[in-house]
């Protein structure tokens, strides 16, 4: 005869559909404190695997370390990541579904924000494996991210030599930025290219280290045959000194 795991009859249990017939199996085997501790553990995993499936989507990810950082509009997180207004409401959708995110209006616009609950912990966790995997690719020679790191950058900006490029919006560059950096909104710099300085080092930041618009500007610059580094901690973890606009 075939001996039958607990964890087989607890994944059995925890998948059925008709939800009174699971009840009552639960309770005639309510004397069976092993095999109810095992139906929990896998409800626990499917429930991991649900977080895992919503979280296994770049532009959600990028959307919820933003939010991370604050409230904000559906507007507002689609100028700030590059996403799509639609694709950005969808990714929310998606988000606020799996209770990683709330909302509440204020007057016409909604503002996400994170949940309740170790969300943010999660994303660092996510964060901390993907950069031991970077380390782990880079230590067999796969190479790392055209990026620098403040400490790096705070050098290169004594020698005077390069040219510093917030590429967040107008909005955000006037509330704070870094002292000596351009403002250059990503959707403006294709057609902006031609009037940045010839012979610089150009480097480039963002909100964060997860804000892809960065990314994409120094995609954009390379292709252009121009020499570019992002700042990869982005400006929320800059740790020097800050400028902002009063003149706005």
């Amino acid at each position: 005869m075939t001996k039958i795991s607990y964890h087989t009859v607890a994944w059995g249990i925890s998948h059925m559909t008709d939800q009174i017939l699971t009840q009552k199996v639960l309770a005639e085997l309510s004397g069976s404190p092993t095999l109810l501790g095992a139906v929990k553990e896998i409800e626990t995993i499917s429930r991991m695997s649900e977080a895992a499936g919503t979280l296994g989507n770049e532009s959600r990810l990028i959307l919820l370390q933003l939010i991370a950082g604050g409230e904000k509009s559906v507007e507002m997180l689609s100028e700030t990541s590059g996403i799509p207004v639609a694709s950005t409401s969808q990714h929310l959708q998606v988000l606020k579904k799996s209770k990683m995110v709330v909302t509440r209006r204020d007057g016409k616009r909604v503002l996400y924000r994170l949940q309740n609950g170790p969300i943010r912990e999660l994303i660092d966790a996510l964060h901390r494996f993907a950069v031991f995997h970077d380390l782990q690719q880079d230590s067999i020679g796969s190479g790392a991210a055209h990026g620098i790191d403040a400490r790096a950058l705070q050098k290169k900006m004594k020698t005077g030599k390069i040219t510093l490029i917030d590429v967040r919006s107008r909005e955000e560059y006037q509330k704070g930025h870094i002292p000596g950096a351009m403002n250059l909104p990503f959707d403006a710099m294709k057609s902006s290219l031609g009037k940045l300085p010839k012979g610089e080092e150009i480097i480039v930041y963002c909100r964060g280290p997860y804000c892809v618009l960065s990314v994409n500007a120094v995609a954009l610059l390379r292709a252009q045959g121009t020499e570019a580094l992002r700042l990869t901690s982005g400006f929320s973890e800059w740790p020097g000194e800050r400028s902002a606009d009063v003149s706005r």
